[in-house]
C-alpha cells in the first residue's frame, strides 16, 4: 500500500511538471500524449496485481544489531500457493528476516501482515524450520512429534493423519532416535515438527544446506508435493541451483535491502548465467550486515 502511494505521488508531481513544460513551450498536444502513456502504465499495473491476494507481507521491516544495519526498510510479500526463494551472500540478513517475518524477533519497525492482520494474530498458521534444526536429539522422531504436536494443540496420531505430513514418508523414522538419523531424515523430520499444526506457510531457513546433491533433490521434490498439498513455502538459499528449479518468485537481498525481485521463469534456466547474475547485483552493493543473526 505504501509503494502505491509513493507511485501516485511520483505520477502526479511528474505530470505537473510535464504539464508546465508543455504549456510553456507551447507544445500542449504532446501532453495528450503524455496522458496517454500513463494511462496504458496504470492500467497494466492493475492487471499485473488484479486478484493476487497476499498471505503474509513484510512491509518497511528494519532491524539493527547494536550499529550494523540488518535489514532496511525492507518489503516483500507472498501469495497463497506460491514457492518463494530469498536469496542472497551470507551475512545478508536472510535468517534475520525469516525470524520477524515467522513472529519470533520483534522488528525495529515496520510490520508483518498475515492475511491483511498484524503477525501476531496469525503465528499458528505459520510453521518454521530453522538452519539449524531443534529436534530433541536423544527422542525418536516420534517423541519430537508428540511434543510439538502438543505444544500446537494436538496429538501425535492426528498429526501423521494430516496431508502435508503423510507426504514425509515418516513410518521409517518414528521409533528412531534423531541422534542416529542421516542428514536428509533429520531434515525431513525437522519438516515434520514444523506440519504438525497444519499451518497454511512454511518458511524454511536454508533448507538444502548439508545436504548432499541426492538429499536435495529428494528434498525439492517433497516441497513441490507440499505445494501441492496447499502449503505456501518461503525460503532462503544462496545457491542457483537452489532458486530457479523450485521457486516460482526470488528477492536478492543484498546490503540491508532488496535489490532485485522477480519470476524465476523469467531468468536464465543456465546455472552459471543465472549464478553471474546474481554475484554481479550483489557485487554492485556496497556492504553488508555484519553476520546473518
Amino acid at each position: 500500500m505504501q509503494n502505491h502511494k509513493l507511485i501516485s505521488i511520483f505520477i502526479y508531481t511528474t505530470d505537473r511538471f510535464v504539464h508546465f513544460f508543455c504549456a510553456f513551450s507551447g507544445n500542449l498536444p504532446y501532453y495528450s500524449f503524455w496522458c496517454n502513456i500513463i494511462s496504458r502504465c496504470i492500467a497494466s499495473s492493475r492487471d499485473q496485481n488484479r486478484g493476487r491476494t497476499e498471505l503474509i507481507s513484510a512491509v518497511n521491516i528494519s532491524k539493527r544489531y547494536g550499529k550494523a544495519v540488518i535489514l532496511d526498510q525492507v518489503s516483500i510479500a507472498v501469495a497463497p500457493g506460491e514457492i518463494v526463494c530469498i536469496v542472497g551472500p551470507n551475512g545478508s540478513g536472510k535468517s534475520t528476516l525469516l525470524a520477524i517475518l515467522a513472529g519470533l524477533l520483534p522488528a525495529d519497525s515496520g510490520q508483518v501482515l498475515y492475511k491483511g492482520a498484524p503477525l501476531r494474530r496469525a503465528t499458528g498458521h505459520i510453521g518454521f524450520v530453522p538452519q539449524q534444526d531443534s529436534l530433541f536429539p536423544e527422542l525418536t522422531t516420534a517423541g519430537n512429534l508428540s511434543f510439538w504436536a502438543s505444544a500446537a494443540g494436538s496429538s501425535l496420531p492426528g498429526a501423521l493423519g494430516s496431508p502435508a505430513l503423510r507426504l514425509l514418508g515418516l513410518d521409517e523414522l518414528l521409533h528412531k532416535q534423531v541422534r542416529h538419523l542421516s542428514g536428509g531424515m533429520r531434515r525431513r523430520a525437522a519438516i515434520a515438527t514444523a506440519l504438525v499444526g497444519e499451518p497454511s506457510l512454511l518458511i524454511l531457513d536454508e533448507p538444502f544446506t548439508g545436504l548432499d546433491l541426492y538429499f536435495k533433490e529428494q528434498l525439492a521434490a517433497l516441497l513441490k508435493r507440499l505445494r501441492d498439498a496447499g502449503v505456501t513455502l518461503l525460503y532462503t538459499s544462496h545457491n542457483a541451483d537452489e532458486i530457479a528449479p523450485l521457486s516460482d518468485r526470488m528477492h536478492l537481498l543484498s546490503g540491508g535491502g532488496i535489490v532485485m525481485s522477480a519470476k524465476t521463469s523469467a531468468l536464465s534456466q543456465n546455472r552459471e548465467e543465472l549464478t553471474r547474475y546474481l554475484l554481479e547485483h550483489i557485487r554492485n552493493q556496497a556492504g553488508y550486515g555484519n553476520g546473518d543473526k
